[in-house]
């Protein structure tokens, strides 16, 4: 079995996957490979913004509806990259 978790850099995005199947279930693994893919990603903070403002962190986790992503409802800027 390969990495639990792995981080791909394209620009200013950052791909997070875990890959621990059957369903990405917590495990001490997958929490250390989550951590460490926090430590490879640049701390310059993302702005989300919503219909309530303009929100600012030093990182953001988003679960978003699969039909959400595909009928155009969120946007990404810079887009997000093909994969």
């Amino acid at each position: 079995m390969g990495q639990i978790v792995t981080v791909e850099t394209k620009g200013d995005i950052a791909w997070v996957t875990l890959d621990n199947p059957p369903v990405n279930a917590t495990s001490v693994a997958l929490r250390q490979g989550l951590w460490d893919a926090v430590g490879q990603v640049d701390a310059s903070g993302v702005r989300a913004f919503t219909d309530r403002g303009e929100f600012r962190g030093a990182s953001a986790v988003a679960t978003l509806p699969l039909g959400s992503l595909k009928n155009g409802a969120i946007e990404f800027a810079p887009e997000l990259p093909e994969r």
